[in-house]
């Protein structure tokens, strides 16, 4: 095979190979993955904060039972109190002020436990919905997630496959020719410029035709004047 046959070849795989990478760079994956990780950690947040406050609500009612429970105690101590006071007046309306107090105290404590058990629901409900918000965004970046490594295992094996036709065809191609290549294409992203109706495709000149005439003949390898490319003629 010619050289430049060969040259043309090396460069198509190197392309394919290149879109190859890019396909593993492909932003939209990346931005999926980061948009979903963010939606994640803030219902996270969300979940752990209200998990805290339903947490605090709990120990506060446990106290405030404590208390009620002291405050009935208290009462029925002075409705005992108030029975066994008989007709003395100043007892009576002492022990009477004391009820009150207990009664006003109780229904404050049992106010307070209502709204506890009132938020309590609320926030369990807000958590069972953003528990189930949670799961699945964790179905979601799973799914990403595997779709992401099967394709990255398909276009590794394509890569593979790739380097060893690219190792193989370098073996028949002249080592000054593949440095020359190497050398194009590392400067200007591709080395190897198809010529269409006399056009370099690459840089987009006419190519003269003195030259173009050459490259009919395919004997040897030739750059074009304006871009420095190899030329390669169909």
């Amino acid at each position: 095979m010619l050289q430049l046959e060969l040259l043309w070849k090396l460069q198509c795989i190197d392309k394919e190979i290149n879109n190859f990478r890019k396909e593993l760079k492909d932003r939209d994956i990346f931005e999926k993955l980061k948009e979903l990780k963010e939606k994640y950690r803030i219902e996270i947040d969300a979940v752990n904060s209200r998990q805290k406050i339903l947490q605090d609500n709990k120990s506060k009612a446990i106290r405030l039972n404590s208390q009620l429970k002291y405050e009935d105690e208290k009462l029925k101590e002075c409705s005992s109190n108030l029975y066994r006071s008989g007709q003395n007046i100043k007892s009576i309306g002492g022990i009477q002020k004391e009820i009150q107090k207990h009664k006003f105290s109780i229904d404050k404590i049992e106010n307070e436990l209502l709204e506890i058990m009132d938020g309590n629901e609320k926030l369990e409900k807000d958590l069972n919905d953003r528990n189930g918000i949670i799961s699945d965004y964790k179905n979601q970046l799973e799914n990403l997630k595997e779709t992401f490594v099967k394709k990255k295992s398909a276009i590794d094996k394509k890569i593979e496959q790739n380097n060893k036709l690219k190792n193989s065809l370098i073996k028949d191609i002249d080592r000054d020719y593949l440095n020359k290549y190497n050398e194009i294409a590392c400067k200007k992203g591709s080395a190897v410029s198809q010529v269409t109706d006399g056009i370099c495709m690459e840089c987009g000149m006419k190519v003269n035709t003195i030259l173009s005439d050459a490259l009919k003949r395919k004997d040897a390898i030739y750059y074009c004047e304006y871009c420095g490319r190899i030329l390669y003629l169909d």
